[in-house]
């Protein structure tokens, strides 16, 4: 029994250590983004929004806070905002925004976060030419989250989307 005890405190300690790592780590990356304006002319506020979208998710995970998992989509939202369409790194920002809401959608079961999932996707598609490699699996994205939509929403939403 005092082996468990034991293993369950230096776990306690280690989890402890982690979460103080991830907080102290979205304190610096919401100081960095604090710090870069908007116009930055290397336009690196994105890419500052992209890291502190991605620790805030990654403290959702751990510690499944529903304010971490709400910012990181606000995060999110403004970095994909701030890049133009056509930059190189729009794509990934729309997958984080998507994977956020995505989460949300898991953890809430809200319709809206599904139906911005949706939008999130055909916008992915829609900056996407039919050259690029990635467009084969952003198509295969989209059917796979309508196809959750459709059995989330039930027989409804078949008939309707067969008579299109």
């Amino acid at each position: 029994m005092i082996l468990k005890h034991t293993y369950m405190q230096e776990n306690m300690v280690e989890q402890k250590g982690i979460v103080d790592d991830i907080n102290k780590s979205v304190s610096a990356l919401e100081d960095a983004v604090w710090l870069t304006p908007d116009g930055h002319p290397d336009n690196l506020k994105p890419s500052r929004l992209n890291s502190l979208g991605n620790s805030l998710f990654l403290c959702f995970e751990r510690l499944e806070d529903l304010s971490d998992l709400n910012t990181s989509i606000s995060v999110f939202e403004d970095a994909v905002r701030l890049t133009p369409d056509g930059h190189p790194d729009k794509l990934s920002l729309l997958n984080n925004l998507d994977s956020s809401l995505l989460r949300r959608f898991e953890h809430l079961g809200d319709l809206s976060d599904l139906n911005m999932s949706v939008s999130v996707k055909e916008d992915a598609v829609q900056l996407t030419p039919d050259s690029h490699p990635n467009k084969p699996s952003l198509l295969n994205n989209l059917g796979n989250t309508l196809l959750v939509a459709l059995s989330t929403l039930g027989s409804s939403v078949t008939s309707t989307c067969l008579s299109q």
